[in-house]
This record gives structure tokens, sequence and C-alpha cells, in this order.
């Protein structure tokens, strides 16, 4: 996923606002819950995303979508990004602030795919590992897929480990075809 540098921008605002109000905690929980409230509805999201809806009308449906949750730092900001004609952009900015909480605070999320749910020891070994060369605190999301067959998928950043039963398959069937090629 590409966040756009005004994204990136008023995220790091937004979060050196929270350091400032000694609010980070609160405004990531806030932010999390803003983020998927836009990915859970269809409508709200039509309506950020829309051209002909004016970004003062953007603002108060937000304002009313997230009263109920949001503290007053949160709610500065999206006043102040209302004013700046920018309340389109709170989903990305709510990524962005997702990424650069992680980056000030050490963490880096990691996704890993695998047949099968992998035990608490083999999580704990592979996060071992991945701490060990990273440097950094470890955060799964694990997702289970069939198709991999055994083994797992990594996918760290914008790196890519394939540890998966089906990738092995699918590079032997390779080197078979390629072999039975120059036989020919």
């Amino acid at each position: 996923m590409s966040i756009s540098k005004a994204a990136v921008l008023y995220a790091n605002s937004l979060y050196d606002l929270a350091v400032e109000k000694d609010a980070v905690a609160g405004v990531t929980d806030e932010m999390n819950e803003v983020v998927k409230l836009i990915e859970a509805n269809a409508e709200l999201k039509q309506v950020l995303d829309s051209p002909i809806i004016k970004p003062s009308a953007k603002l108060i449906i937000i304002r009313e979508s997230i009263q109920s949750f949001a503290g007053a730092v949160l709610m500065q900001f999206i006043d102040y990004i209302g004013k700046k004609n920018r309340i389109d952009g709170l989903w990305e900015i709510g990524k962005a602030y997702e990424q650069i909480l992680d980056e000030r605070v050490g963490i880096i999320r990691v996704k890993i795919t695998s047949a099968i749910e992998l035990t608490k020891e083999q999580l704990a070994e592979i996060q071992q590992q991945l701490e060990g060369t990273y440097a950094k605190k470890i955060l799964f999301d694990t997702k289970i897929d069939p198709a991999v067959i055994g083994g797992f998928v990594l996918q760290v950043e914008d790196t890519v480990i394939d540890a998966s039963l089906k990738n092995k398959l699918e590079r032997l069937k390779k080197k078979f075809l390629k072999a039975s090629l120059s036989f020919n």
C-alpha cells in the first residue's frame, strides 16, 4: 500500500500533537477505530471519496460519526484537517499514523500466511529470529490459507520469504519442465 506524502505529513503532525498532549495511547486507539469505521462503512467511504460533497459537509459527517469515541486531541486534529480540506484523506492518514507510530516505537508488522495455524512455539521461534535480524519488536498478522499446503510465507515490509511447500513444488516442477525441454 502506497501512502501519499501529504498523509504522512498529517500523520506526523497528529503524532507530534499526541506526544505534546501526552495522549499517544488514546489517540492511537481512536485512530484505529476511525480506520475500522471507514473500512466497515461503504457509505462513509463513498462520502469521503466523493468530489461532489463539500469538505465542510464531510467534516460534519465525520465529527458526528466519531464523537462517541474520539477525544479532544483527535477532534482538534479532525477540525484542523477539515479546515485544510483534507478530510477525504482521513483513512490514509490513519494508516500512515499506524506506520509512523510503529517506526517511532520500534515495531515491525509481519504478515505470516500458513496452511494451518502455527503453534505459539513456532511463532516464538520465528519472532526471535526476526527480532535478532531487524533489532525491532515483531508483531504478527497471521492468516490461514490452505493453498500454501505446508510451511509458511512471511512478508516483512517489502521482503517476501516463501518457505511454503507450494513454492518448493512449483520450483521443482519448473526444474522438471526445463530438464524435459533440454532432452527434446
